[in-house]
């Protein structure tokens, strides 16, 4: 992805354009510093719900990994928001790089009927790619009645968590 570069008089910052699923932001990217400048960097991502940073920022320092490099990923995130991000450098103050923005995934997922008998009907779908996330519980809301509220006579909640596979499809056979 598109690679940003941040550059002070000792310290270059280049970033990655982040990964994005509903709830969290990877960035990965690399630092080049002075030897005697190591010890007093600190360095991370900034970001905002605002644009230009406004009313402040959170910052996630990141850490060395090897060669200078490094990942930090931010979480907790909004599901469907977009978000402003800037690299930042702090020896004595901080200072950020060009700011930019991603939106994170919205948690939506499809569902169609595969089969249907007398009996039962088999519900298939899929989480929609970059919204699965272990935070956030998929579900499906079914009932006998026309009424499907939670809590509702007749209606019943079912939970896909458990069911989804590493590319967050499902197959639900629901039966009675």
């Amino acid at each position: 992805g598109e690679v940003q570069t941040f550059t002070t008089e000792d310290v270059k910052v280049e970033a990655s354009a982040p990964t994005v699923t509903a709830t969290t932001a990877t960035f990965s990217g690399k630092v080049t510093v002075k030897e005697e400048d190591f010890e007093s960097l600190y360095f991370g991502i900034a970001w905002s719900e605002e644009k230009n940073f406004e009313n402040g920022v959170d910052e996630i320092e990141a850490e060395f990994q090897d060669n200078s490099t490094f990942v930090v990923t931010i979480e907790g995130l909004k599901m469907d928001k977009k978000y402003y991000y800037a690299p930042y450098i702090s020896q004595l103050s901080s200072k950020y790089g060009e700011i930019k923005a991603f939106t994170t995934a919205s948690a939506s997922m499809s569902i169609a009927v595969s089969e249907i008998t007398q009996t039962s009907v088999t519900l298939e779908g899929q989480v929609a790619e970059g919204a699965k996330d272990d935070s956030i519980e998929y579900g499906i809301l079914y009932s006998t009645n026309e009424n499907l509220e939670v809590g509702a006579e007749g209606c019943i909640r079912k939970a896909l968590t458990d069911i989804l596979d590493s590319d967050g499809k499902y197959s639900l056979k629901i039966e009675g």
